[in-house]
C-alpha cells in the first residue's frame, strides 16, 4: 500500500513523515505485524531478503537436524561421564531440552520459509 501524497508549501510529502530539526524526516520504521523479522504474517519483500531468509533458514534447518541426531548421544557421553543414576537424569534432562531446542528451530525455520513462498504467491499473482 502506497502512503498518501499531501500538498504542503507547494511541496509533495509523503504522509510518513515526522518533524525533527526543521524538516520533515521519513518514518523509517513500522508496527505492523507483517513488517516484523519472522512474525506470523511476515513477507519477504525483496530479492535479497528472500535469498537470505533461505540461506538463513537452511542453516536454521540443519542446526536443528543436527541437534536431533546429537540428543541421544548427549545422553550417553553424560551418563557415562556422571555415572549411576543421577548420570541418566541429568543425561535424559539434557537430550530432552535439545529436542526441545531443535523442535523450536524446526518451527522457525518452517515460519521463514513460508513468508519466503507467500512472498512468491504475491509475485505471481
Amino acid at each position: 500500500m502506497k502512503p498518501r501524497l499531501e500538498m504542503k508549501n507547494r511541496e509533495r510529502q509523503t504522509k510518513r513523515t515526522m518533524w525533527f530539526r526543521g524538516q520533515n524526516v521519513p518514518i523509517l520504521y513500522s508496527t505492523r505485524r507483517k513488517d516484523i523479522f519472522g512474525s506470523e504474517d511476515w513477507i519477504a519483500r525483496g530479492t535479497l531478503q528472500r535469498i537470505g531468509t533461505i540461506i538463513f533458514a537452511t542453516v536454521f534447518f540443519c542446526g536443528s537436524a543436527a541437534l536431533f541426531v546429537a540428543s541421544p548421544l548427549l545422553r550417553d557421553e553424560i551418563s557415562e561421564m556422571i555415572g549411576g543414576v543421577l548420570g541418566r537424569i541429568v543425561g535424559t534432562g539434557l537430550a530432552a531440552f535439545a529436542i526441545l531446542v531443535a523442535c523450536i528451530g524446526m518451527f522457525l525455520t518452517f515460519r521463514l520459509v513460508r513468508g519466503v513462498v507467500r512472498a512468491c504467491s504475491k509475485m505471481n499473482q
